[in-house]
């Protein structure tokens, strides 16, 4: 009895110390989803990689799907580096700092995208930002950290989104995502980038 009762004295702790952590985190993911407002520390980054021959001739792309590194930081200062140079490594100098309104906007569109709900396709789980992502018709891992290692058959989003004390890492084709080329084209719009 006496060592039955030191077993669950010594489980209970055990099990209150990780059952909230998987909670929290899902019910900070869904406090996000339903805020009417972003939260104060949303922050955006998304690479879009495209397959080789496109991305010799970008300008055949739509605006959206062009090879490009987009980062928009809590403050609302938007980041943009464009061209096939441009990889999840990439930092640019700042390009413009966005009004509340227009932060509100690419929330909006986050949320339109479904990158806050519970199973989006595309969200690679874990922190690790050099999670392999998959491989190519030659064997070559595709990393986060390195998405020119072997392109994507397709325009794809390497994406990290930062909102309500919770960050995610995804891979998406634009051809599996309706509403993420609306979310990457107003980032370029906002960055004056041309059509």
């Amino acid at each position: 009895m006496i060592l039955r009762a030191t077993a669950l004295v010594l489980l209970i702790p055990l099990a209150l110390a990780s059952a909230p952590g998987c909670a929290s985190r899902e019910s900070r993911i869904a406090e996000a989803a339903k805020a009417p407002a972003a939260p104060a520390d949303f922050a955006l980054a998304i690479t879009v990689v495209t397959p080789i021959k496109s991305a010799t001739q970008p300008q055949t792309l739509p605006r959206s799907q062009r090879p490009a590194r987009y980062i928009l930081e809590p403050d609302g200062t938007l980041r943009i580096a464009l061209g096939g140079g441009s990889t999840t490594t990439t930092y640019p100098p700042p390009t413009r700092l966005l009004s509340s309104a227009r932060r509100e906007d690419v929330w909006n569109l986050v949320k339109a995208a479904g990158l806050l709900e519970p199973e989006v396709p595309g969200r690679l789980r874990g922190t690790d930002t050099s999670v392999p992502l998959g491989t190519q018709t030659g064997g070559e891992p595709i990393s986060m950290l390195d998405p020119t290692a072997a392109p994507p058959k397709t325009p794809t989003a390497l994406i990290v989104l930062s909102a309500n004390g919770v960050r995610d890492f995804y891979r998406i084709a634009f051809d599996e995502s309706p509403n993420l080329a609306a979310l990457t084209d107003r980032l370029a719009a906002y960055g004056w980038v041309r059509e």
